[in-house]
């Protein structure tokens, strides 16, 4: 059986597709950081699905892509195993506005018809 999924003309890995981080959600990363998810995309060389986020807090807002594969590994930290990001909560309107990001937000939840959460 083909584990691929057709995705607007792109064929992707379907056994991703149950691990991928809600949209517009906040993680901590194990190393402490906080990052929101803006996006779930395809990467145009291997068809994996790679999550888009950006740290909050972050002046430059500069964006990172991470494979969705990657997003869910465990890391070695010290001794102890751990999950490289934990999901702490759904951003909302009131997260998103004290971020700076409303614009983005408003844009990416029309785009993809998501409820706003007030």
């Amino acid at each position: 059986m083909d584990p691929t999924l057709e995705l607007r003309d792109e064929k992707v890995d379907v056994r991703e597709i149950d691990n991928v981080p809600d949209i517009l959600s906040i993680w901590r990363h194990y190393k402490g950081r906080c990052y929101l998810v803006e996006n779930i995309a395809v990467d145009a060389e291997d068809k994996h699905l790679v999550v888009c986020y950006s740290a909050i807090g972050q002046k430059d807002g500069r964006p990172y892509v991470r494979s969705v594969k990657e997003w869910n590994s465990p890391v070695i930290s010290g001794v102890y195993t751990i999950m490289r990001f934990t999901k702490i909560c759904d951003a909302d309107i009131e997260i998103i506005k004290s971020l700076g990001r409303e614009k983005q937000f408003r844009a990416t939840v029309m785009a993809l018809n998501l409820p706003i959460k007030k």
